[in-house]
């Protein structure tokens, strides 16, 4: 197995302060889209949060065992599709409804700015050896591009809010097509037989607390991904919001 760099105390804080955030704004969320249920707004909150707690949980005692280093190929590839679709399936619930139908555009497309500080960890990482540089836009990773835009958007919707949900389409197939690209380049990355031979393969999802870049970061960007498409269905023949 490869050997591991550890990322250094700073830029280790920087992450999990984006973590935080992440987390900070998906409760947070969830609690204003049933504001309009005042006297269950704060209980679905706590629900919502101790179902996460479980599975941040469940998933760190996984990686804490180290059966992911032992055998990446087939649990890695598992490990990655698991997450996914736990993101997937909160996304196009009853929850993930409650979010499309009660968030602005703007609120949805604002979310994935924490891309940005992201990516420039990544680019950190990158340099000080700890991931490959395919994992950032010096690279084949071009996240960072989503974050930007998601500033440039809401600049747009401001100014003109007559084309917020025009805005919001174009943003989240843009940065849902480069969301991909994320998983593409971090499967290709990491110590699989099928990915590319990098001296230095991607191994964060297999160490704490790295391993919520996974679950937490491109697990809640593909949430408010599928929840921001619901709401543009949702919204074809009304007005936006």
């Amino acid at each position: 197995m490869f050997n591991f760099k550890t990322p250094d105390v700073l830029s280790t804080a920087l992450f999990m302060a984006v973590v935080c955030w992440v987390v900070f704004a998906v409760l947070f969320s969830v609690y204003r889209s049933y504001r309009y249920r005042a006297k269950h707004a704060a209980l679905i909150t706590v629900a919502v949060a101790a179902g996460l707690a479980v599975w941040l949980f469940f998933i760190y005692g996984i990686v804490r065992s180290g059966v992911l280093q032992e055998q990446p190929m087939p649990r890695l590839v598992w490990f990655f599709a698991g997450v996914n679709l736990v993101s997937l399936v909160f996304a196009i619930g009853p929850v993930g409804a409650a979010l499309a139908k009660n968030l602005s555009f703007s609120a949805l497309v604002g979310f994935h700015f924490f891309r940005f500080p992201l990516e420039l960890i990544l680019h950190r990482w990158a340099l000080d050896g700890v991931i490959p540089m395919t994992m950032t836009w010096t690279g084949r990773n071009f996240d960072v591009a989503t974050g930007l835009l998601s500033v440039l958007m809401l600049a747009l919707m401001k100014t003109r809010p007559n084309e917020a949900r025009r805005l919001a389409l174009v943003f989240n197939v843009i940065g849902f097509l480069l969301l991909l690209n994320v998983g593409r380049v971090a499967m290709l990355s990491s110590p699989l037989p099928f990915a590319w031979p990098l001296e230095t393969p991607l191994q964060l999802v297999m160490h704490v607390p790295y391993f919520l870049i996974a679950p937490v970061c491109v697990g809640g960007a593909l949430v408010a991904h599928v929840v921001l498409f619901r709401k543009l269905i949702d919204t074809r023949t009304s007005h936006p919001r």
